[in-house]
C-alpha cells in the first residue's frame, strides 16, 4: 500500500530529489459548501446547515387524517365506510396511490370508493415522505347488525360458555363481510372465560390479557355501540381510564370508567346522560366477575360503600384477583378512606402505587394528605 506522504530517498538516503508535487502551482482548493436543498443558501459545515433548516423551513410530515384522527400507524384497517369529507392530507406536495402518482385533491374520492383490498398511500413534502398500508375490509351493515343481533341474543342471555361461543360463530361464519368483527367478539368472550377460569375453558388465566388484545385489534376499526362498550370494557380491565365519551350506551360502564379517569386526573363526580340502545335492547354484554363487581361497588350510594370496604380490603390483600382489579380496588379503597378523613389508611393503600409509572401522580396526592384525625 502507497502512501502519499512518504517518498523512499533510495540508498543514499536522500541523495535522490524529491520530485515536485503535482499540485504545486495550483490555486488552493475551495471551500466546500454544504447547500439548503430549500432555499440554496450556503454553509460551511452540516452544523450550520442542521440549524438553518431547523429554524428557516420546519418540515410538518405529511400526515393522512381519517374522520379527524392522525394516522399514526404504517398499517390501517378500515371497516366502516368513509366518505370523502372525512378524508383530509395534511403538509403533502405529492402523493402516490398504489405506487402511481395521483393529485392531491382526487385522493379523497379514490378513497371513498375504495371497498377492499389492499393499497399503498406514499405522501412527500420537501423530501420528507409517509407511507401507509390501507387495508380495506368493509363490512356489510346488514352483516354487522346480523353479527350484534346474535352476539346479544346467544351470549347475552346465558351463561357464558365455549359451547355457547361456538353457537355464535357458527351462526355467523355466513357473514363474509363481518369475520373481522366475529372474531373481535369471539376474542373478547374468550378472555372473559379465561379470566374466570369457567366455562370450559382450557386457557390458562395469564392467557385472558392476550385474548383482549387481540379482540381490541379486530374491534377498534369499527365505530358501532356494541364494539365500543367492549373496547370501554377490555380498556376498564386494563386499567386504560378514559373519558368515556364513546361509552354513551351503557351508562354504567361510563360512569364507572368516568369514576377512575376523575380520580386520576383531580375531577369531580362525573355526570352520565343515559342513551337508548339503537337496535332491539342492549342485552347484557357478558364481562367478568372481577369487573363486574368493580363497577358495582364503584356505582354503590356512599352509605352502600362503607359496609363494602372490609371486603374490598380483603381482595387487596388476599392476592385472589389479577393485579390489575386489586389496583382499581385499592385506588377505590384510598378514595373511599380518604373522603372519610381515614388519611392514614388511605395512604395504606396509596403506597403501593407510589413508583408507578402511570398511577404514582395520583398516589403522591393521597400521600400529601392532612394525616389529622
Amino acid at each position: 500500500m502507497g502512501y502519499l506522504d512518504f517518498i523512499d530517498p533510495g540508498n543514499s538516503g536522500g541523495s535522490v530529489p524529491s520530485p515536485s508535487s503535482p499540485w504545486e502551482g495550483l490555486p488552493p482548493p475551495a471551500p466546500v459548501y454544504y447547500l439548503c436543498s430549500v432555499c440554496g443558501a450556503r454553509f460551511k459545515d452540516t452544523d450550520q446547515l442542521f440549524e438553518h433548516r431547523f429554524n428557516e423551513h420546519p418540515h410538518t410530515r405529511p400526515t393522512l387524517i381519517l374522520d379527524g384522527r392522525e394516522i399514526t400507524s404504517p398499517r390501517q384497517i378500515i371497516s366502516t365506510p368513509l366518505d370523502e369529507n372525512q378524508i383530509t392530507l395534511v403538509s403533502a406536495d405529492r402523493c402516490f396511490f398504489d405506487a402511481r402518482e395521483v393529485a392531491i385533491q382526487s385522493l379523497p374520492k379514490r378513497l371513498a370508493n375504495t371497498k377492499a383490498g389492499v393499497h399503498t398511500i406514499q405522501l412527500e413534502r420537501q423530501g420528507i415522505e409517509t407511507h401507509y398500508e390501507i387495508v380495506f375490509e368493509i363490512a356489510e351493515p346488514q352483516e354487522l347488525e346480523f353479527v350484534e343481533h346474535h352476539f346479544l341474543s346467544i351470549v347475552g342471555s346465558d351463561t357464558l360458555s365455549v359451547d355457547r361461543i361456538n353457537l355464535f360463530a357458527e351462526m355467523t361464519s355466513k357473514c363474509r363481510t363481518a369475520m373481522r368483527y366475529v372474531d373481535g367478539l369471539c376474542q373478547y368472550l374468550y378472555g372473559v372465560l379465561a379470566k374466570d377460569q369457567r366455562g370450559g375453558t382450557h386457557l390458562n388465566i395469564s392467557e385472558y390479557k392476550t385474548k383482549f388484545n387481540l379482540s381490541i385489534d379486530g374491534l377498534s376499526p369499527f365505530d358501532r355501540p356494541l364494539a365500543n362498550v367492549v373496547v370501554g370494557i377490555i380498556n376498564f380491565t386494563q386499567n386504560a381510564f378514559g373519558d368515556g365519551n364513546a361509552l354513551a350506551f351503557s351508562p354504567k360502564l361510563q360512569r364507572a370508567m368516568r369514576t377512575y379517569f376523575g380520580y386520576l386526573n383531580n375531577e369531580g363526580n362525573p355526570s352520565v346522560k343515559e342513551v337508548a340502545w339503537p337496535g332491539n335492547g342492549m342485552g347484557n354484554v357478558p364481562i367478568d366477575h372481577a369487573t363486574d363487581q368493580i363497577i358495582q361497588w364503584v356505582l354503590e350510594p356512599d352509605d352502600e360503600a362503607q359496609k363494602h370496604l372490609r371486603q374490598m380490603e380483603a381482595v387487596v390483600d388476599s392476592g385472589e384477583w389479577v393485579p390489575d382489579d386489586r389496583l382499581k380496588v385499592s385506588i377505590l379503597l384510598a378514595e373511599r378512606l380518604a373522603a372519610r378523613q381515614d388519611y392514614i389508611a388511605a395512604k395504606r393503600f396509596a403506597r403501593t402505587l407510589a413508583h408507578d409509572a402511570i398511577f404514582s401522580e395520583w398516589a403522591e396526592r393521597i400521600m400529601e394528605m392532612d394525616t389529622a384525625q
